[in-house]
C-alpha cells in the first residue's frame, strides 16, 4: 500500500521475504536493503515483518521518550538488547520448509485446534505472539474463548471478541475426545483448550488441558 501510493519511490526499504520478488517486480524504483529488520528513509519506515515488531516498537519508544524509558520497557518485556540487524538469507522458501508445510497440511488426521482463554485486562501483545506462533505450523490453529460471548477489554483498551464461548469450547473438546481412535478423524488429536497463567515480563504462559493430561507450552 505504501509502495503503491508512491511513498517508497527512490527510497531505501525492506519487506517480508515472501513478498520481496513481487515488490521488486512491481516497484523497481525502490532500493531494497537486505539484512535489516527495519529501514528509515526520509521519514518513511518499513519493516521485514513480524520479527521486527518488538525492535520497531522499541525504536519508536526511544525516539519519543528517550533511552532510559526504552531500556525500562525492554526489561519489562524480557528483551535486553535489540537492533536493526537481521539475517535475511536465513528466511527463504526452501525445499525442507515446503515439504514440512505440505506434509503438515496433508496430515489432516493430526490437525489440532488450541484454545486460548481471554479475560478482561489480558496482555494483547502476549496473546498475539502466542496465537500467531500456533497458527503458523500448517497443523495447528489457535482460537480464543471466554466465559461469555461479549468482547473482552485488553490491558490497553482493545476490545477482543472471543472466537468461542467457554461452554461451546468445552462441548467441542469433549465431543472430540469421545470419538473413536480410528486414525481417520480427530479423536486421538482432540482439541485442547488453554488457560493463560501469570505473564512474567509480558510473556504469556499457557496451560493446556484435555481429558487425560495437562501440558505446558
Amino acid at each position: 500500500m505504501v509502495a503503491a501510493a508512491g511513498f517508497l519511490t527512490d527510497k531505501r526499504a525492506t519487506t517480508h521475504w515472501y513478498y520481496l520478488e513481487e515488490l521488486r517486480e512491481k516497484y523497481p524504483a525502490i532500493h531494497y536493503v537486505a539484512d535489516r529488520r527495519l529501514v528509515v528513509d526520509e521519514g518513511v519506515v518499513t519493516t521485514m515483518g513480524s520479527r521486527a515488531s518488538m525492535p520497531m516498537a522499541l525504536t519508536l519508544i526511544e525516539a519519543i521518550a528517550g533511552r532510559d524509558k526504552v531500556q525500562a520497557v525492554g526489561r519489562d518485556l524480557g528483551l535486553m538488547s535489540w537492533d536493526a540487524r537481521h539475517a535475511s538469507d536465513a528466511f527463504n522458501f526452501t525445499r525442507p520448509f515446503a515439504l514440512t508445510a505440505i506434509g503438515n497440511t496433508l496430515a489432516f488426521w493430526a490437525h489440532e485446534q488450541l484454545g486460548i482463554e481471554i479475560a478482561p485486562g489480558l496482555d494483547e501483545v502476549s496473546l498475539a505472539l502466542v496465537a500467531d506462533a500456533w497458527s503458523r505450523t500448517y497443523r495447528s490453529r489457535a482460537v480464543t474463548f471466554a466465559g461469555t460471548g461479549a468482547a473482552q477489554l485488553s490491558r490497553n483498551g482493545i476490545r477482543i471478541v472471543p472466537d468461542r464461548h467457554r461452554e461451546l469450547a468445552c462441548e467441542t473438546a469433549s465431543a472430540a475426545d469421545r470419538k473413536p481412535e480410528t486414525g481417520k478423524g480427530i479423536g486421538r488429536n482432540a482439541s485442547r483448550y488453554c488457560r493463560p497463567l501469570r505473564r512474567p515480563h509480558g510473556r504469556l504462559s499457557l496451560q493446556c488441558s484435555s481429558n487425560t493430561q495437562r501440558e505446558r507450552h
